[in-house]
């Protein structure tokens, strides 16, 4: 099973092609803690778990008239991840099975305009080393921190002040452009 905010049909055929017949995407709002209850909560096998949601604010903290817009950037970034790891975790003990986790460069190279997303991507990298050793031997855990890779985020998909999900090329070129990334 692939859950995502999309139902991405791309991501379940590549699993097919590498020998997952049976696999199947469904949507899921990591943040939302029933919908993610209702989804994991009764799982019976469970071999790996890859936990890759994602969202990006940019602005710069003083812009932001309530701090409570942003909240989806931890709820997604990190809890999404926690909640669905903590539903999955028997199950993966019990089949051996192993997480990877992508959180971002964000969390040790902190980029500007994004300060909640880099201590969301932080948090999480911090939560499974944690894991890492926690979960040992049953479990293993690997934490992915890519750099700038092809994605949404990177094509000028945002979280606005406002808590709305907004794509600004405009916004992705100020955020993303060398000078930024070289020099920050």
């Amino acid at each position: 099973m692939l859950s995502s905010c999309s139902e991405e049909r791309a991501a379940s055929e590549c699993a097919r092609e590498l020998g997952a017949a049976d696999v199947i995407a469904i949507r899921t709002d990591v943040s939302n803690v029933d919908e993610t209850m209702n989804r994991y909560g009764c799982l019976f096998t469970v071999d790996h778990l890859v936990n890759n949601a994602g969202v990006n604010q940019v602005c710069m903290l003083e812009e932001v008239d309530d701090i409570t817009d942003l909240r989806p950037v931890m709820d997604i970034n990190f809890w999404g991840s926690v909640y669905t790891t903590q539903f999955a975790a028997p199950h993966l003990r019990n089949s051996k099975g192993k997480i990877i986790a992508l959180s971002s460069s964000a969390s040790w190279l902190p980029k500007p305009r994004m300060s909640l997303y880099n201590a969301s991507k932080a948090a999480m990298a911090q939560f499974f080393e944690t894991l890492r050793v926690e979960f040992a031997p049953d479990v293993k855990i690997t934490l992915v921190t890519p750099g700038f890779i092809e994605s949404e985020l990177t094509q000028g998909k945002f979280l606005t002040e406002g808590g709305k999900v907004v794509v600004d090329q405009e916004m992705r070129d100020v955020s993303f452009s060398p000078s930024i990334c070289c020099f920050s």
